[in-house]
């Protein structure tokens, strides 16, 4: 069974999760990296991501997005 390990890391927290478990689990990696970072302060990323949920906003992407279809299960990681 192939495996994509997909996530997104603020801090490095994630992503130490997602390459342990993509590397029990013998899965690919892909990081999900939006084309501009998000603020550090907690309150502004609240903020940001409350505006995106009701602007129904979808920022740009700096990554290439891994073709799914080659893959028979997608473990996705997030804070």
């Amino acid at each position: 069974m192939k495996t994509l390990v997909i996530y997104f890391s603020q801090t490095g927290t994630t992503k130490a999760a997602a390459e342990r478990i993509a590397g029990i689990k013998k899965a690919d990696l892909a990081e999900i990296r939006p084309e501009k970072s998000y603020e550090m302060s907690y309150w502004k990323i609240v903020f940001t991501s409350l505006k995106e949920i009701l602007t129904k906003a979808r920022p740009e992407l700096a990554m290439e997005i891994p073709d799914i279809q080659q893959y028979d299960r997608i473990l996705l990681g997030c804070p």
